[in-house]
């Protein structure tokens, strides 16, 4: 849903975005630490009442001139 400025909104309340990597989505430590940070920026480390937090995982890849994928950051990808 978009106002009529394109801005996106949400029911729950003004959408904010956060974009991670992902190896980050299955560490509790981490993303409470994220989470803490993006509060901490919305004005309140406490609360995050009137902000609706979206957390989209970064998928994105690069393939260089040598053809070595590589990560959106540019690190190397490893195989797990």
């Amino acid at each position: 849903m978009a106002d009529i400025f394109g801005q996106a909104t949400s029911t729950l309340g003004q959408a904010v975005r956060v974009t991670i990597p992902a190896s980050l989505t299955h560490n509790l430590d981490a993303m409470h630490r994220v989470t803490g940070n993006i509060l901490k920026e919305l004005g309140c480390g406490a609360c995050h009442s009137g902000f609706d937090i979206r957390y989209d995982v970064l998928r994105d890849f690069v393939v260089d001139a040598q053809g070595n994928l590589k990560g959106a950051t540019g690190g190397a990808v490893t195989a797990k």
